[in-house]
């Protein structure tokens, strides 16, 4: 008996399955990393802790405050960056807010009308911005909250690195949540 030369159905067979796993390894690749981005994204967008966090905030605020929301821009009440932590104008007790923001590591407060507020957001911070364009815009029936808070907090990162002398180095990164609250 002759045998065949195969060599070329081999060539052909091989490239036939290499195609076949590129194209399984390319499906896979578009839909991992837009859900790695949104892992991403709701690491340090409304996680659980920060959401229970707004909730005092946002009790605190109804509780000392005439919650105002009827400006069309976002109204800033509470920024440390700037120093303007200007907790007197929660005429209950300024001495609970502001052990109240420094112990959650709150930056800035925000409040805004609930539904379509994001093009008239006026600070200059570009993460709040960021966080604002994932925020969903609602219509009327989809709600019933008229307010919405936005708090941005400083959160420190665990960092394994020590300097030289032996400090260990402290990374800190911002985290945004939100909550609607009815008036």
């Amino acid at each position: 008996m002759k045998k065949m030369n195969n060599k070329g159905f081999a060539l052909v067979e091989t490239l036939i399955v290499a195609v076949f796993v590129m194209g399984i390894l390319t499906l896979l690749y578009t839909n991992i990393v837009p859900m790695m981005g949104e892992y991403e994204k709701r690491e340090n967008y409304d996680n659980v802790n920060n959401v229970y966090k707004n909730y005092l905030i946002k009790k605190m605020i109804q509780s000392y405050s005439s919650l105002n929301c009827s400006s069309n821009n976002i109204v800033k009440i509470y920024d440390k960056t700037t120093g303007s932590t200007n907790c007197n104008q929660f005429s209950g007790d300024s001495k609970y807010c502001s052990k109240l923001m420094d112990n959650l590591n709150v930056l800035k407060v925000y409040i805004t009308k609930y539904k379509n507020f994001t093009n008239t957001i006026s600070d200059n911070d570009p993460e709040v911005k960021e966080y604002a364009k994932t925020l969903g815009t609602y219509n009327s029936k989809s709600t019933t909250c008229n307010c919405r808070i936005i708090v941005k907090y400083e959160v420190n990162v665990d960092v394994e690195q020590r300097q030289s002398d032996g400090s260990v180095i402290i990374k800190k990164k911002n985290q945004f949540a939100t909550i609607g609250v009815k008036k």
